[in-house]
């Protein structure tokens, strides 16, 4: 099981970066939920969602146990890796109701 705040993360961060909808196109190569870019795999791996889904819970997890507690807005900065840092940060409210809303108060 992921820990909620990776959880918080991932919605903070496809959210920014497609309003949750899994578009074929994007700024440059970029694809999919989380517009991967190519450097991630072919356009057909990233539009299906289980394979970038799997990306970002395989690099925050790796993350987490490397650098320890981090905020979900930290969580998504470091695995997406955008241009510009703090993007997702503004996403983490809606994000934590989202997570609440289909789990309930438990701690993943």
């Amino acid at each position: 099981m992921m820990p909620r705040r990776v959880l918080v993360a991932y919605v903070a961060a496809a959210t920014q970066e497609s309003t949750v909808t899994n578009k074929p196109y994007g700024h440059g190569t970029s694809v999919g939920h989380l517009q991967l870019i190519d450097v991630h795999g072919s356009v057909t791996w990233r539009m299906r969602v289980e394979n970038s889904a799997g990306w970002f819970f395989r690099g925050a997890s790796m993350i987490i146990h490397s650098q320890g507690v981090m905020t979900p807005g930290k969580i998504a900065d470091t695995v997406q890796a955008p241009k510009r840092k703090g993007l997702y940060n503004k996403w983490v409210p809606e994000a934590n109701m989202t997570v609440k809303r289909f789990l309930g108060n438990c701690d993943v």
